[in-house]
């Protein structure tokens, strides 16, 4: 008895970690780039495109916008040191498997962002996001979201 009651808080306590980590970050940079130079940026006019509603991407951009000004940076939209490019490289649906036997299906979703050079589009710094989302989850939910990710990902920008 005593096993089973070990085994049921495993499976708790991991489906309570999974539970909390349904939004993963990674980055990448270009070594060569002086970040300490950089203190301005400007979006690319599509950010709309990356996100299936205009709400989504109106929070994803205050939120990254608020990120880049806590670290100094300044929107401007003349002569920008950093174009940013956001896009959805994917959706699609991942197959696990249920506790009860047979597959489940997750919607995933993954938003790369891009910091370029605004002369030669060379990337600079990339920040993905990958995250699962519920079919009928709520905007505050999707906010949420969105607001970890981002945090997450500039947690270290820029980097040293």
């Amino acid at each position: 008895m005593m096993r089973l009651v070990n085994l049921f808080l495993m499976f708790a306590l991991s489906g309570l970690l999974l539970g909390c980590s349904s939004t993963k970050t990674r980055t990448s940079y270009d070594t060569e780039t002086d970040f300490s130079a950089l203190k301005t940026y400007a979006w690319m006019p599509d950010v709309d495109d990356a996100f299936p509603t205009t709400e989504r991407a109106e929070h994803f951009v205050n939120a990254v916008d608020a990120q880049l000004e806590s670290k100094g940076f300044k929107l401007v939209t003349d002569s920008p040191d950093v174009v940013i490019r956001v896009h959805r490289l994917v959706t699609y649906r991942e197959e696990g498997a249920s506790v009860y036997g047979g597959t489940v299906q997750f919607a995933k979703s993954m938003i790369r962002m891009d910091f370029l050079h605004p002369d030669t589009g060379k990337p600079m710094w990339e920040g993905v996001m990958d995250a699962y989302l519920e079919k009928d989850a709520n905007i505050e939910e999707v906010k949420k979201q969105i607001d970890v990710g981002v945090e997450t990902l500039f947690m270290s920008f820029p980097p040293d």
